[in-house]
């Protein structure tokens, strides 16, 4: 009498069955490393953006009643990293006269300098930016750089002065 016992699994059945599984594998692979790639893109703009509204808001506070631009000396007003704003406020103590408030801006080594104090965080450089004056507006043209990713945001922002 001939036992006939089929419990196992061939060799092409096991072969089969680990393809099947590599393949599986290597998509489900790729379709995680996509989305976490795309999360940190993601993330590192979403921060880089923030960065730039910060840098905005600092530099409208700073801005806000500026009446005049004085560019440093060597710099061309149309294309300028250092400059001092001057604010005209009336004198409390005499009404017929006035006193002059200043405000200094500039680029340095990567950092957004607000009368002398470093504005942007640490993890950021400001780099390809600058000033640039046309009659009374003053055009501030910002490229911020996360340190740790090629991730770049570049804006534009005019500033009415306030003697147009």
């Amino acid at each position: 009498m001939k036992v006939n016992n089929q419990k196992g699994m061939s060799l092409f059945e096991v072969l089969a069955a680990v393809s099947l599984s590599l393949i599986i594998f290597i998509v489900a692979y790729q379709g995680f490393y996509f989305i976490t790639n795309s999360i940190d893109h993601s993330s590192a703009m979403t921060e880089i953006r923030k960065e730039a509204n910060i840098l905005i808001m600092d530099l409208d506070d700073a801005l806000i009643n500026v009446d005049s631009i004085e560019v440093a000396a060597g710099q061309s007003s149309d294309s300028f990293t250092k400059f001092t704003g001057v604010i005209k406020k009336l004198d409390a103590s005499n009404d017929l006269s006035y006193i002059n408030e200043q405000v200094a801006i500039e680029i340095k080594d990567g950092d957004l300098l607000i009368d002398g104090t470093k504005v942007n965080a640490d993890d950021m450089k400001v780099t390809n930016t600058y000033f640039s004056l046309d009659l009374f507006k003053l055009k501030v043209t910002l490229e911020i750089e996360k340190q740790d990713s090629d991730e770049k945001y570049k804006l534009t922002k005019f500033y009415k002065l306030g003697n147009e």
